[in-house]
């Protein structure tokens, strides 16, 4: 992830720059280089583990995070979408 977050990043500081006139980027990064966005589509993400992690502390208090009422009603803003759903 750290490689992609870099990645759209890049792409904001090239338009920033002027060295691209455009490029396709996450919202985030390009609303923190100050540039307006026209949303292309909606991108769907998971949050994958091993099921031998899955009953971890981290695991579990990341997946309590979730379910918090603030923390989905944060992520289902505009631009967001949330669904949580536990593996079979």
């Amino acid at each position: 992830m750290m490689g992609e977050r870099q990645n759209h990043n890049a792409v904001a500081a090239a338009v920033v720059q002027r060295r691209a006139e455009w490029g396709v980027a996450i919202r985030t990064a390009a609303e923190s280089y100050g540039l307006g966005i026209l949303p292309l589509q909606a991108e769907h993400c998971d949050f994958a583990i091993p099921r031998n992690r899955y009953k971890r502390v981290p695991v579990q208090c990341f997946r309590l995070l979730l379910q918090d009422p603030k923390a989905s009603a944060s992520l289902e803003q505009p631009g967001s979408e949330f669904i949580l759903q536990q593996a079979r």
